[in-house]
């Protein structure tokens, strides 16, 4: 069916609530979670239709179709001879909306579930620290494989289980110039549980691809996101720590944000009754990814209204030339500036374009 993949980092300008609905635990309102992990999550639906409702505010442009021509397209406009509407490729992209939606065509555009790369903890030293795991690694590299010209990528080194298994505590391994490690202790302080450091293993996990040059993990982060801020940049190269499958999953569960929110009675000016309620939220600077399938437009040519989407290359093309590797906001509280994702669209083919 998809023909075309290729993955979209997805990074927290500010905290998200991609919201699971109520819950009868401790947080009233939860953020959304793989069952079998409980790692952090954003259902494919969701992201679907953030970008979809992006996509439609967006400003008028001109569209580069894969055979290198650039069309014009404008918005809110039947075809007129000056171009094309904006809904119409739109719809062939992202599938059509309405009471006959079900039975008119299939979007040719596809996005798997949003998986977490690295989460932020509170570290004693460097403010923060990403960490990450050995099954979040090998899963991230499975999905890469799926990538089109990605399929021979590597992440060589990563600890396996028995690595964690230290009599003397919990340790992690880490990577050169780490802010997080405290001098002459070969440690970090992650919020308040210490965890020493693999220095003889700090630079093994390496990340390879044909015709790549060998990085360290943090190095790949760093550039192949080349998120044009010194700060995160570096963060992303040396501030990364490989803990245990546990360690994440309890820190991913325990170290989210949990915000207590109340309704005001205007009459009496205390708390409405029923107003007390607890929201969860990804924190800031929290890095997930998904995968994007494009596959040749659904809706056959004489239907199309002149649309210029026929082929997966031209729907991948009309998707990375709308997205432009801007801001886009998921999730609630949208009016409480919740919910800012930067997106970064990775290149499929090479190395020259990634850099770009």
């Amino acid at each position: 069916m998809y023909q075309k993949v290729r993955p979209l980092f997805l990074l927290c300008e500010t905290p998200l609530h991609a919201g699971s609905g109520s819950d009868l635990g401790v947080v009233d309102l939860p953020i959304q979670r793989e069952r079998h992990t409980s790692y952090p999550k954003i259902e494919s639906s969701s992201l679907k239709g953030a970008l979809r409702e992006d996509f439609e505010a967006s400003d008028s442009t001109n569209f580069i179709a894969a055979d290198g021509k650039e069309y014009p397209i404008n918005k809110g406009l039947r075809s007129n001879g000056k171009g094309v509407d904006i809904r119409e490729p739109l719809t062939l992209a992202f599938g059509p909306e309405g009471e006959d939606s079900a039975s008119a065509h299939a979007g040719a555009l596809g996005f798997t579930d949003a998986r977490i790369l690295l989460f932020p903890v509170k570290s004693m030293r460097g403010v923060f620290a990403y960490i990450t795991c050995p099954a979040v690694l090998h899963r991230f590299e499975r999905d890469m494989r799926l990538v089109s010209g990605w399929e021979d990528f590597s992440i060589s080194g990563i600890p396996n289980s028995s690595s964690f298994s230290n009599t003397d505590g919990n340790f992690a391994y880490y990577f050169e110039g780490c802010q997080a490690e405290i001098p002459g202790a070969d440690a970090a302080i992650l919020e308040e549980y210490t965890f020493n450091l693999a220095t003889a293993d700090k630079d093994k996990v390496k990340v390879s691809k044909k015709n790549l040059e060998e990085v360290a993990l943090g190095t790949f982060f760093s550039e192949i996101l080349a998120m044009e801020d010194d700060f995160l940049d570096a963060k992303l190269k040396t501030d990364i720590l490989i803990i245990s499958d546990n360690d994440f999953r309890d820190f991913v569960e325990m170290s989210t944000e949990v915000i207590t929110r109340t309704k005001i009675d205007n009459e009496t000016g205390t708390v409405q009754k029923g107003g007390l309620f607890t929201e969860e939220y990804l924190p800031s600077d929290s890095l997930m990814y998904t995968l994007v399938m494009s596959a040749p437009v659904f809706q056959p040519e004489d239907k199309r209204n002149g649309c210029l989407l026929k082929s997966e290359d031209d729907v991948m093309s009309y998707f990375e030339q709308g997205l432009n590797n801007k801001v886009i906001q998921l999730g609630a509280n949208a009016t409480l500036g919740k919910g800012l994702l930067r997106t970064k669209l990775l290149n499929g083919q090479n190395q020259e374009n990634h850099d770009k």
